[in-house]
Parts: C-alpha cells; structure tokens; sequence
C-alpha cells in the first residue's frame, strides 16, 4: 500500500484506498488515527472529520504529498487479538510472538504490553501460526475469518484497541484538473460509500429469512424434545394399562395424538412466521406465542363494524 500512496505523490492517475499511518514522510501526524485507543467507536469518525485539525492535516498532506483526502471515513472494524494461548489477564501477553504491520504505533503497542513483535506481510500470517514463528496476531474480526486463521489459532481476546479505518486518496493534480461539478460528485459518491461500508448491513429480506430458519430450527428441537418426553413417558402408561387392563394399542393412539398436535402447532407458528416475519418476531422477543386467530379475529370485528 505504501509503494501505491508513493505513486499517487507522484502524479499517478490512481485512486487508491490507504490507512491514516500510511503518509509518514509528508503527514506524519496523521498515523494517529491508527494508533490504539486513540478512538473507542466508529461514531466518532465524522466528528473528527469535521475538526479544524483534521482539516490542516488533509491541507499538509495536499501541499506536502501531492495527495487529496477525498474522505476518511471507512470503518473496517475492530482489532482483536487472535493467539494460540488464551490470553486472560495482560499478563499473559508476556513473551507472546505476535504479528504487527510496520507500523510504529502497533509495535510500540505490543512492546509495551511485554509481547515481542514480528513484523511480515499479511500473507504470510497463517504459514508463520501454523510454524510457530509466531503464535498470535491482530486485526479485525471479518479479516481474521476470512483469512481462516481460526484453524491455527484457537483464542480471540476481544480487546477493541484500535478502531480500524481507512481513507481514499488522489493525487491533488489529476484531481484539480476536473471540472468543479464532477468534483463534487466524486467527493459525495465515495463519502457516501464510506457511510454504506459503515453501516451496511443485511438485505431486510434476507435478515427475515435468516430470522425464520433460526426459529424453523429451534421449533424441530423443541418438536424433537416434546416427542421424545411422550415416548417415555408412554412407559409409564404400559404399567399403568397393565395394572388397569387397558388394550395396549390405547399407547400408540396417545403417541399418535400428541405427536399430531405437535405438527400442527409448529406448522401453524411457522406459517404465522413467514406471513407476517415482522410483526411474528417482534411479539417472540416479548415474551409472546402469537397465534394464526388473531388476524382471523380482526378480520371478523371489521365484519360485525
């Protein structure tokens, strides 16, 4: 990324995405934003956009870097610490082997904290855990997963010790060189994408689907658990028709009832589900069953009105 922002000082016709710590030579000051709790939320970035010192760094960084911030507000999210140990009190941490990027923030972090820091390439992360160059790591939590560094290292310590985030840059040149009105609009279009990448989230749709296979599942456990309850305590019942003399076959009649009842109560709560998803969860998470009547009422009370 370096090599990139040192290409965009120059004159290259590149917009480029790069940390705040990536502009040493031309606005040092800026590393800051990607220094360990020097921000505790994500809430906090606008409002450090809108500072007079923010603003004077972007200036230095144009005059001295060749370099227009066109907007720092890409959250990526929060750094934790992923080990092969667990890691329970800051003690713990003493004599760790951990990665950090070539940062002077991040190793000064990890030194101060007792680990011995390993700076190599992100790449490389995983073969260095599995070979024990070094035996944890840290970074955001999605970058963790997706690089399937879980299956070398079985302990994440959720420490939130650096907001992560991100800018995207131009070089100032290729950017005075538009005309004004498409200016502007390079500017909304990627501060609007950085506000998307902060708060994107699932499609509604498929949040609700997601919700019904949740609660599809959870209904055949709780049906698995109650059939099963039946089954044994229709043991109880042969003793109990044994001592009475009642036909053994009334067993399979009980069995068959209730596991009929059982079907048709999850078959109605799972049709109520996908009818109405919104209404159905809102009144699960307050404690409610709903049922398929209530809609079949109102309908009747709008009749008889």
């Amino acid at each position: 990324m370096n090599d990139v922002c040192e290409q965009i000082s120059r004159g290259a016709s590149i917009i480029a995405y790069a940390g705040p710590d990536a502009f040493s030579s031309s606005a040092p000051d800026l590393a800051i934003l990607n220094s360990q709790y020097c921000l505790t939320s994500a809430d906090q970035i606008d409002a450090i956009n809108q500072s007079d010192w923010f603003k004077e760094q972007a200036e230095k960084l144009a005059q001295d870097g060749n370099t227009r911030i066109l907007s720092w507000n890409f959250f990526t999210g929060y750094r934790h610490i992923l080990s092969k140990t667990p890691i329970e009190t800051p003690d713990d941490l003493n004599g760790v082997q951990i990665r950090v990027a070539d940062s002077p923030a991040a190793i000064a972090f990890v030194k101060a904290l007792g680990c011995s820091p390993v700076v190599t390439n992100w790449n490389e992360v995983y073969s260095s855990i599995s070979t024990n160059i070094v035996t944890a790591c840290e970074a955001p939590l999605a970058t963790l997963y997706s690089s399937s560094l879980q299956e070398v290292a079985q302990y994440c310590t959720l420490t939130n010790h650096l907001v992560s985030t991100g800018m995207m840059v131009i070089p100032v040149d290729i950017f005075a060189s538009m005309p004004e009105e498409y200016q502007n609009i390079l500017l909304e279009a990627v501060y609007q994408a950085g506000v998307d990448f902060l708060t994107a989230k699932l499609p509604k749709k498929y949040a609700i689907r997601l919700k019904q296979v949740v609660y599809f599942f959870m209904l055949l456990t709780c049906f698995f658990m109650l059939y099963l309850s039946i089954v044994i305590s229709s043991q109880g019942f042969l003793k109990v028709s044994a001592y009475f003399r009642i036909p053994y076959f009334y067993k399979y009649i009980s069995v068959a009832i209730g596991f009929a009842c059982m079907i048709v109560h999850t078959l109605r709560y799972l049709a109520l589900s996908f009818r109405a998803p919104e209404d159905f969860f809102n009144r699960i998470a307050q404690g409610g069953l709903p049922g398929l009547d209530d809609k079949e009422t109102d309908k009747q009370e709008v009749k008889k009105t």
